[in-house]
């Protein structure tokens, strides 16, 4: 009985994987991504993707950016039901040092981390029981993974300045998690508001308004803009970085004098900050 009691037993249960993955996807903006949706709707709105104008002139959304409303209402609930349990697994993902953590790996691209893996096994004694997957979970200092993170850039071309440059940042692994464990422990944060008829709220700063250059279209396709409309003397647009600037610090302001379809483009491009509400 008591070498079957040992034989049978359950192992000690490792850190659980979602959350952590959940925690990586949180990283880049977590305030963004857990408290301010509201802002994050409006920045991931595609104006060209997920607006139309149909034959009579009315602005609607496209059956891209109809699914893209609803997937995001469906994560902000899903993300603040999931709040409380994130925050009770952070501790397992807490960067230890001498440890690895995918918190503190620089890279541009996946394709970059490939990049520095294939051209690493062109060594002798290169490590090769590692792989994409493994850059995203974490290891202790017995598994060699942050050797292994740490020795990419350990190539003959390279100088040692050059190296100690991406060496494993122990820092940053430790403020992106307190940025995240932060975010998760906050509530919600208000915005400002935008006014797109007369109101007695400043006239939104004139650093946020474009005028068609040469790099506007690029612009345009890349998402950067809040909202885009024709004039006789050419495009114009409001971008999104009055949402980071001006709305995030919870100031109110108006853009008056927008033609009709381009106020209609905005309600549904930012339909949570717009006064008067749609």
């Amino acid at each position: 009985m008591r070498r079957s009691a040992v034989r049978f037993r359950s192992p000690a249960p490792s850190p659980p994987v979602l959350p952590h993955a959940v925690g990586q996807g949180l990283s880049p903006d977590p305030d963004l991504f857990l408290n301010r949706v509201q802002l994050l709707a409006a920045y991931s709105m595609i104006e060209h993707l997920f607006i139309t104008t149909d034959g009579d002139g009315r602005v609607g959304y496209t059956p891209l950016g109809r699914r893209h409303v609803q997937l995001l209402h469906e994560y902000e609930t899903r993300i603040g039901r999931a709040a409380t349990a994130l925050l009770d697994d952070c501790p397992h993902f807490r960067p230890v040092d001498g440890a690895y953590s995918p918190y503190g790996v620089l890279y541009g691209f996946s394709s970059n981390l490939m990049e520095h893996m294939a051209l690493k096994t062109s060594q002798p004694g290169a490590v090769t029981r590692f792989g994409v997957e493994d850059v995203f979970t974490g290891g202790d200092a017995s598994t060699g993974k942050l050797a292994w993170v740490n020795g990419w850039r350990k190539l003959p071309h390279l100088t040692r300045d050059v190296e100690k440059l991406f060496d494993y940042p122990q820092q940053l692994a430790e403020d992106v998690f307190n940025r995240i464990e932060h975010a998760v422990g906050r509530t919600a944060v208000s915005a400002g508001r935008l006014f797109v008829q007369t109101a007695d709220v400043p006239d939104l700063p004139a650093r946020y308004l474009r005028s068609s250059d040469e790099q506007f279209l690029k612009d345009r396709r890349e998402g950067t803009f809040l909202v885009s409309y024709e004039t006789a003397d050419g495009w114009r647009a409001i971008t999104k970085t009055m949402l980071t600037e001006v709305l995030a610090t919870g100031q109110d302001v108006k853009a008056a004098g927008l033609p009709p379809a381009a106020i209609e483009a905005l309600t549904l491009m930012c339909a949570r900050f717009i006064n008067p509400p749609p």
